[in-house]
């Protein structure tokens, strides 16, 4: 393949999967990122292959890929807009949260159609998918994150605060071992957290959707009514959260 000169400007990123530099292609002047991973030869890493295979808008684009892979830099990630917002004190508009989410939406509905779970969604890139989303949307409502936690234990206190005890049926679901393992009984208060001061009745809708014990099973935003019980608690599949009214004013 043919040879590509970058010049390495500064790193932007590290963790335990390797690091990411911001970068400049020499032959074109274009800006890119380059991730370098830390490979251990004994673990089958599937994300290049992956990589390959994705073609969205609204998926950060492979270029090229030797022994690392350069990207298209994306000069500001969600969590730098949290953060920002956090500082100043005020509340990110409510039309780039619109236009946040429903691209993540778009992102995960077409990562779905191929079988792939993200597994990591969180305001740094961009728990599992729907449940994830829905925790970045409330973190872009709040400008903080909805669920602090600092255990395993003081996580699943704070997410029971808010979204209320799962039924023995949902705990059923997540671990059909567990169904008798007790926890405190308390109420939903997801619109306490959302006053419609700062959360319009679309927003707290979607929310509510998303933050559901059960999973989605192709749930519709207009279940028949003979299916409504069933499936009144379960997440949204992503593409049908971005045909949600919340984001109406996009289309």
């Amino acid at each position: 393949g043919r040879t590509i000169h970058y010049r390495v400007e500064r790193q932007i990123g590290y963790g335990s999967f390797g690091a990411v530099f911001h970068v400049v292609v020499e032959e074109t002047g274009e800006v890119v990122a380059i991730k370098k991973i830390f490979q251990d030869k004994r673990i089958k890493n599937r994300e290049l292959q992956i990589m390959r295979q994705l073609h969205h808008a609204n998926i950060v684009h492979l270029k090229h890929s030797f022994y690392s892979r350069i990207e298209n830099y994306i000069p500001q990630t969600i969590y730098g807009v949290v953060c920002q917002m956090k500082e100043r004190r005020v509340r990110l508009p409510l039309i780039y949260v619109k236009l946040y989410v429903y691209q993540l939406c778009c992102a995960l509905g077409y990562l779905h159609s191929l079988g792939i779970c993200h597994r990591d969604i969180k305001p740094q890139n961009g728990l599992v998918d729907v449940w994830s989303l829905g925790c970045v949307f409330a973190e872009l409502l709040l400008s903080e994150p909805l669920f602090p936690g600092e255990s395993g234990v003081d996580q699943l206190l704070n997410i029971i605060k808010v979204v209320g005890t799962p039924s023995r049926a949902e705990l059923e679901a997540m671990n059909p071992k567990h169904t008798d393992f007790r926890l405190p009984r308390v109420h939903p208060r997801l619109a306490a957290v959302f006053p419609p001061a700062t959360c319009p009745p679309e927003a707290l809708d979607l929310l509510q959707r998303m933050l559901t014990y059960s999973p989605a099973r192709y749930v519709s935003l207009h279940p028949s009514p003979t299916d409504a019980i069933a499936v009144v608690h379960r997440r949204l599949h992503p593409l049908a959260a971005a045909a949600h009214p919340f984001f109406d004013e996009l289309r």
